[in-house]
C-alpha cells in the first residue's frame, strides 16, 4: 500500500480531530497534471488551510524544470490573493 493510500484510508477510517496535525497556515497547492502522486483534493482540504489550488494542465514532478512559467504563475496568484 502506498504512502497516500494508507493515508486516505486512515482518515476514512479514523476522522482527524482538531488536534489531528493540520495546519492554519494559508497553503497554496498546484497539482500537476503528470505527477507522480497526484494531491488529493478532498483529503488535502481536511489536513491545510488550502487558499488557492490550482490544476495545470500539464507538467509532472520536476514542474519547475517543465513549466517554469505556469508554476511561477501559481506561485504568483496564491500570494496576490493571500496577502490582501
Amino acid at each position: 500500500m502506498g504512502l497516500w493510500e494508507q493515508l486516505c484510508y486512515e482518515s476514512h477510517h479514523a476522522p482527524p480531530k482538531n488536534d489531528a496535525g493540520g495546519t492554519e497556515v494559508s497553503t497554496g497547492v498546484a497539482s500537476f497534471l503528470k505527477d507522480t502522486i497526484p494531491a488529493p483534493k478532498a483529503f488535502s482540504k481536511r489536513f491545510f488551510n488550502i487558499r488557492h489550488w490550482t490544476d495545470m494542465p500539464c507538467g509532472g514532478h520536476f514542474a519547475a524544470l517543465e513549466e517554469p512559467e505556469l508554476l511561477v504563475e501559481a506561485i504568483r496568484t496564491f500570494f496576490r490573493s493571500s496577502c490582501k
